[in-house]
């Protein structure tokens, strides 16, 4: 057999024999890193899973959400946002393994900050462990006191590293302006504007980006043609790219991995038009788009600005209107002083809502991924990776095909991580702890499992 196919086989041995079983069932715990004879005499493992979007950044880095079924097919191309534990601060850190796990049942859980995702209820998360400190923990779902004000606490990001692209103020101005106000019918490209001020910047921002434009005559619904003669076709593109009309408004890639200083000047500029002002600023951001607001409540959060959101119904009965997000950041988030970089959410209720399909990956180095729009950390658990290091070890794959690395677990204070990793366009499970060795641990009973496989 060649290499691959001795770890496909490993692969489906472990997945066919090893069902998900939590680790309070299995070994009286909420948080137990079992061994890989553990794992098979106990015959379960641990996972994650649910349809929810977690943060990620692409090959360009580009930062968006992304949901588990999104990444199924192209994980490989895409780092997921994490906590690092030890440098505290959150990190983008390769995706290494993506697994799917079968029908389980499945709760909808209710945050205060960010709506609410799916999740098994032994998906674990970092809780609150006492009333007066500051200490975390991890806890599987179903161990959360949603009745306390206290032990319903969770911990999640505040600020996700800074992105490169650096955005002239112009092309910001031109950027904000029509996501906001602008939009495209029958190849004709309008912005529109009443606001003297506003617009007078507009214009200077398209002189100075050689479009060519014309204005029309009216002084109230005003707007502003884009010319398609004489203007660059980079332009046109980038026009083209954030959409035709309000429900279908995004920012534009270069948006999405931008430094610092580029995202406020294109929420500036946005928020000019679309943002509801108190004392002089912007208080709320609005959109009917759900991508826009996605994008917006991800730039935020690279500035570290902390948000809550809802979506208001238009139920006015002379009007065809769309639900509007609006997006508040007129208030502070309660951080921690132990883990910088980071806030304070609340699982405010979790319910059974039936059987849906579920998922695993495997982030590489710290072990555990953010979730879309509530920003918490949510912990991605590896004994059957750990058994796989093991049984892939032992039926021949040189060990220069397996990388090791390192990532943090709280409770037993060891240091660890599983992945598949790429060496020579091969991908195969690794596991590393500093203080115990367990890959030498090659017993009669795993030279008898590889026996089995090798010969099936």
């Amino acid at each position: 057999m060649t290499d691959n196919q001795k770890a496909i086989a490993c692969l489906k041995w472990v997945i066919s024999h090893i069902p998900y079983k939590s680790d309070i069932s299995n070994y009286g715990v909420t948080d137990f890193w079992g061994l890989p004879f553990e794992t098979i005499a106990e015959g379960s493992g641990d996972c994650f899973t649910g349809d929810t979007k977690i943060i990620v950044k692409n090959q360009n880095g580009e930062i968006s959400n992304m949901s588990f079924t999104e990444l199924k097919n192209n994980w490989k191309n895409y780092k997921a946002l994490s906590y690092d534990f030890k440098k505290k601060e959150s990190v983008f850190k390769p995706i290494t393994n993506f697994m799917e796990q079968g029908d389980r049942d499945i709760y909808k859980v209710d945050t205060r900050f960010g709506g609410n995702f799916k999740c098994t209820n032994n998906h674990k998360f970092f809780c609150k462990n006492g009333q007066k400190d500051n200490k975390f923990i991890w806890k599987e779902l179903k161990d959360i006191d949603t009745e306390s004000s206290w032990k319903r606490r969770v911990l999640g990001v505040g600020k996700i590293p800074e992105g490169k692209t650096k955005i002239s103020d112009d092309l910001a101005c031109l950027i904000g302006s029509y996501v906001a106000d602008g939009w495209t019918d029958n190849g004709a490209v309008c912005i529109a504007g009443d606001d003297v001020k506003i617009m007078k910047r507009l214009y200077i921002a398209l002189d100075n980006l050689n479009v060519k434009y014309s204005q029309s005559k009216r002084k109230v619904h005003a707007y502003t043609n884009i010319l398609k003669t004489g203007t660059p076709k980079e332009i046109l593109d980038l026009i083209k790219s954030m959409g035709s009309a309000g429900k279908y408004k995004k920012f534009p890639e270069n948006v999405m991995s931008a430094d610092n200083e580029s995202i406020k000047r294109v929420l500036y500029y946005y928020g000019q038009r679309d943002g509801t002002h108190y004392d002089g600023k912007v208080g709320v951001y609005s959109t009917v788009s759900d991508d826009l607001a996605e994008q917006i409540k991800l730039l935020l959060l690279g500035l570290g600005t902390h948000y809550s959101d809802h979506i208001q119904i238009q139920n006015r009965n002379d009007c065809n209107r769309l639900p509007i997000h609006r997006i508040d950041i007129r208030s502070q988030g309660v951080s921690n002083k132990n883990y910088q970089n980071c806030e304070i959410n609340t699982i405010k209720d979790y319910k059974h809502i039936g059987n849906e399909n579920t998922y695993d990956i495997t982030v590489e180095d710290t072990h555990n991924f953010i979730l879309s729009g509530s920003r918490i950390i949510a912990h991605n658990c590896e004994d059957l990776s750990i058994l796989l290091a093991n049984l892939m070890l032992i039926s021949g794959i040189p060990d220069w095909k397996i990388r090791i690395v390192a990532g943090y677990v709280f409770e037993r204070s060891e240091e660890h991580t599983s992945e598949l990793q790429s060496h020579s366009f091969i991908s195969y499970a690794v596991f590393c702890l500093k203080k115990k060795n367990y890959i030498t641990l090659l017993s009669t009973l795993f030279q008898n499992i590889m026996t089995n496989i090798i010969s099936a």
